[in-house]
């Protein structure tokens, strides 16, 4: 479970759809380059990742990487790599207010699907027990419609967790599953249950005092998760490593089921 390139038997025998969360901390072209190449994403949701990173562009050392982002800070918004993608459509979310859901729909050689980057940012007045939560639930409800058209994913950072809200946050989280017909793929490898994860996502400030579980990868209920893989802090956070950021990403492997 613990390790960060996620490279397994699996993988090598032919796995579907390899997933990643990763929030970058920013430093977009020296940290995410790094990410691609050590875990082999299909599809990577990339929080504090820039506008313009110059792997979405053609080079020298290859072609672009099909890329989608949505911010309103050029060096820190939300960003979708996805090196495996055929095609890939950004879907615009329903009218109204909130920021940093950004949806699109993707052919792959193994299946098409839509993917739902999230990363929250506080949005006050919709009743819920925190702001970061009422951000949650706004961007999926703005994003309802991707799920008529077929499988998502959700995946990002969503800024909640079990382990500051035990009571509220797994209550909304089985919600969100239960309303969209999701699983979340951490908690289905381990048998863990939400608020109890071992294995932190953040740490907060960059203090392995500080851990919290607040990276996910939602699915569809229909597939099978193979595997599931958490970087460490000492891969990831430590002082001196080349691609540090505050979290560790999450990589899923998955077989995709009609």
């Amino acid at each position: 479970m613990r390790g960060s390139d996620g490279r397994d038997n699996k993988r090598e025998a032919g796995r579907d759809v390899r997933l990643t969360t990763w929030n970058c901390c920013q430093g977009t072209d020296r940290r995410v380059p790094i990410m691609l190449d050590r875990l082999r994403p299909d599809i990577a949701v990339v929080p504090e990742s820039s506008a313009a990173p110059s792997i979405a562009a053609d080079s020298l050392l290859g072609p672009a990487v099909p890329h989608a982002w949505t911010g309103t800070y050029p060096q820190k918004g939300l960003g979708i790599f996805a090196p495996a993608a055929i095609r890939m459509e950004v879907v615009r979310p329903a009218a109204g207010e909130g920021e940093y859901g950004l949806g699109v729909r993707l052919e792959l050689s193994e299946a098409e699907l839509g993917v739902l980057g999230i990363v929250t940012v506080p949005l006050h007045g919709t009743g819920h027990r925190t702001p970061y939560m009422g951000a949650l639930v706004n961007i999926l409800q703005r994003h309802e419609h991707m799920f008529e058209a077929g499988d998502v994913v959700v995946a990002g950072d969503f800024n909640c967790s079990g382990q500051t809200d035990p009571e509220a946050f797994p209550e909304l989280l089985n919600e969100i599953c239960d309303t969209y017909d999701l699983t979340s793929a951490y908690h289905s490898a381990t048998g863990e249950a939400v608020g109890a994860e071992t294995l932190p996502t953040l740490w907060w400030r960059h203090k392995q005092s500080d851990p919290f579980h607040v990276d996910f990868v939602l699915v569809p209920r229909a597939w099978v998760v193979e595997h599931v893989s958490v970087g460490s802090f000492e891969e990831w956070c430590a002082s001196g490593v080349e691609a540090r950021s505050d979290h560790a990403p999450v990589t899923v492997d998955v077989a995709v089921r009609d």
